[in-house]
């Protein structure tokens, strides 16, 4: 299992990507901004985006998540009850 913590964004929102190390199979929590910098940790490790999970849809935990779909196809998940 690989866990990274990222800082990103304007108000520095953790962001963490996780993944199964043998299959590559990764997701991201709370992109927060910064696609370049999670693209580039994802590139890294040839890891297969899969999903976007955001725990809440403020501004400082969204703001990459529209990059990171185009550029993966990512499945984005939150809460139905978030009021999004």
């Amino acid at each position: 299992m690989y866990i990274n913590r990222l800082s990103v964004g304007m108000l520095q929102t953790n962001c963490y990507i996780i993944a199964d190390e043998d299959t590559k199979s990764s997701a991201v929590i709370d992109p927060g901004g910064d696609c370049d910098k999670i693209m580039e940790v994802i590139n890294m490790h040839n890891f297969n985006l899969e999903y976007i999970i955001i725990t809440h849809s403020h501004c400082d935990h969204i703001g990459a998540v529209d990059m990171l779909k185009d550029i993966t196809g990512a499945k984005i998940v939150i809460t139905a009850t978030d009021g999004a």
